[in-house]
């Protein structure tokens, strides 16, 4: 054993109010284990020591882009039945892992993680229903950086002046989906592979990593699972169904 944290729930003081309240996911970037929590924060993997980085939210999914947390999903609780009315609805955040940087709200719902590489990142649609949306990761970047003298400016004018919008996607895109309810997303080398909900009727799509155009569809026979698809190295598409079956797709 190299750590071991049974106190983390208790707090520093032994308040349990001020304790840990974990919310969902867990992801480990640059030596550090994070919580998607409230508060946010990390543990220190060499030696499980807590840095908070202030109020977080409940939502259960949690990620590491670069210097950047994503937090935001649904919540931990929730059950498939949920799909078209989430718990939560609290949208997705973005940090630094410098806590001096304030979190910014990047999507209004936002029921699942987006999906990224170096170059590129996924975004989900900003609510239920929606286009996918694909932004050069460079500009998403830059948003992020300029958001706090944004929203600093935006702070010191009138009541009556128009409050600062989220991100503009028209404005960062490389190219936008048809709409679709997606259930859980996934990226490839050539293509984004969405598992879908769409008015009862259920399937997998891949879409073009070139121009967002739909390239392929397979019926599902029942509810995939939310966040229930995955990618092999071979380039099979495995959904996992709700009523417990999984389906394996392939060239």
């Amino acid at each position: 054993m190299i750590w071991e944290r049974d106190d983390a729930g208790a707090g520093a003081k032994g308040d349990s109010q001020s304790g840990l309240n974990s919310e969902g996911n867990v992801a480990i970037a640059d030596g550090r284990l994070w919580l998607a929590s409230n508060p946010t924060g990390y543990f220190d993997l060499k030696t499980g020591e807590w840095k908070s980085q202030g109020a977080g939210q409940y939502a259960g999914e949690i990620g590491i882009m670069g210097q950047w947390v994503l937090q935001g999903g649904r919540r931990l609780s929730e059950t498939q039945d949920t799909l078209g009315g989430p718990l939560s609805g609290s949208g997705w955040t973005v940090t630094s892992a410098d806590p001096s940087f304030q979190r910014t709200l990047l999507t209004d719902v936002g029921t699942m993680l987006p999906a990224w590489d170096n170059e590129v990142v996924l975004m989900p649609p900003k609510g239920l229903w929606g286009p996918l949306t694909l932004l050069a990761q460079s500009k998403l970047t830059a948003w992020i950086l300029d958001r706090p003298a944004v929203l600093a400016a935006a702070a010191k004018t009138s009541k009556d002046a128009p409050k600062p919008k989220l991100v503009e996607f028209t404005d960062l895109k490389m190219w936008e989906s048809e709409s679709v309810m997606p259930t859980a997303i996934a990226m490839a080398r050539d293509q984004m592979v969405v598992s879908r909900a769409d008015k009862g009727r259920f399937s997998v799509n891949g879409f073009s990593r070139a121009d967002g155009s739909k390239v392929w569809t397979a019926a599902l026979p029942s509810q995939p699972v939310m966040n229930g698809l995955a990618l092999d190295r071979e380039g099979r598409v495995l959904v996992t169904l709700c009523d417990g079956s999984v389906v394996c797709l392939s060239h």
